[in-house]
């Protein structure tokens, strides 16, 4: 039986140490429930199994958070998280290998900084519009939401109101992401 306050919702997948062979997947869930991603090729092949950890975030949600090795450099997997009955599926691709010179897409995105309802429809279309390009992965470039302590923030980053209402989960769950870290990222330094 689905729970809806076990569903992962904000997943993201970023890249890890070694971004051709490593990925960190997070999401959260209202509930607390196990962490777990099943994870293979997209063309077939043995499933991975990996499990993560998880804590209690800001606003009471729990943060899950999975770290998955032992990947292959430039290669598209498919994967599932969440308890076995309350899932969440994506796609992503690893990145080149070291020293690889083969032409690859990536998509740059600067400053997205959700701060309300009405300005995170607008990122929604664009996000959705990333997703559409299939990038092999993207970049953000810090200042992700306004103030990184506000959970309504990370809310519409990932689901809104408007004509595109998923297109930032959609996104995060299909790319490979590595984002840098903004002044608004890190708004201690203004209290």
């Amino acid at each position: 039986v689905i729970d809806e306050n076990k569903v992962p919702a904000q997943l993201n997948v970023h890249v890890g140490n070694d971004a051709a062979t490593e990925v960190n997947v997070t999401y959260t869930t209202v509930e607390d429930t196990t962490t777990v991603i099943t994870i293979q090729k997209a063309e077939g092949g043995e499933k991975m199994y990996f499990e993560g950890t998880s804590y209690q975030g800001i606003g009471g949600k729990y943060i899950h958070e999975i770290a998955v090795n032992g990947l292959e450099p430039y290669t598209e997997y498919i994967y599932t998280v969440g308890d076995g009955f309350n899932t969440y599926d994506g796609t992503f691709k690893t990145a080149l290998a070291k020293n690889d010179e083969t032409t690859f897409t990536f998509a740059y995105l600067a400053d997205t900084q959700v701060s309300n309802a009405s300005n995170a429809k607008a990122l929604g279309a664009t996000l959705a519009e990333v997703n559409n390009m299939n990038p092999d992965f993207v970049y953000l470039a810090g200042d992700v939401t306004d103030t990184n302590n506000n959970e309504s923030q990370w809310e519409w980053l990932f689901s809104n109101d408007g004509a595109f209402p998923t297109g930032g989960q959609d996104m995060f769950a299909n790319s490979l992401v590595a984002v840098t870290q903004g002044n608004h990222d890190n708004n201690e330094m203004y209290q």
